[in-house]
């Protein structure tokens, strides 16, 4: 029989989409206030992998993390999906969003993304919410799967991902 126990807390992190026109900075600020002091934040960059989002919101598109200081329990992700929609639509103009807010949680050994949109690849949590494995820890390296998007095969975001990992393993071991 298997001992059942917690799972380790883990580090929050918002990938937002931004359309042009769309108010970053309010973005930045709701989600702040809705999780918490911001540990890094990168550099606004244009995110060209895909148009799916163009007719929603525009092109071009810029993208950014959001790397948060305080360590949160994996069974928020709903809860934090949901807060990340209630502010999509907060900075939403005429149905249309200017902002795109996925929340992942990284861990020692994986990425989860938490999205609204169902697929073979996902878990299905709660009120509509899926959790996906975008990225996997193998070998020294976040490794991508079969359905991981582009943008998270590009070895500049991998390494990024792989510097938080660590910091985030000194923090949960000193938290």
């Amino acid at each position: 029989m298997s001992t059942l126990s917690e799972p380790h807390l883990s580090r929050l992190i918002c990938e937002l989409l931004v359309g042009r026109d769309a108010d970053q900075q309010g973005a930045i600020d709701s989600l702040i206030a809705s999780f918490g002091p911001i540990e890094l934040l990168t550099q606004s960059e244009e995110f060209d992998y895909s148009d799916y989002y163009y007719k929603e919101m525009g092109s071009p598109i810029f993208r950014r993390l959001a790397v948060f200081s305080d360590l949160v329990s994996p069974r928020r992700l709903v809860e934090i999906k949901l807060k990340t929609n209630e502010l999509e639509d907060l900075f939403a103009e005429q149905g249309r969003r200017g902002v795109n807010i996925d929340p992942e949680l990284l861990s020692e050994g994986s990425l989860i993304l938490a999205t609204g949109k169902p697929a073979a690849q996902r878990i299905y949590l709660d009120h509509g919410i899926y959790a996906e494995l975008r990225l996997v820890y193998q070998d020294g390296n976040f490794q991508p799967l079969a359905w991981t998007h582009p943008d998270y095969r590009e070895q500049q975001l991998l390494g990024l991902l792989s510097r938080l990992r660590e910091k985030y393993l000194i923090d949960r071991r000193t938290r």
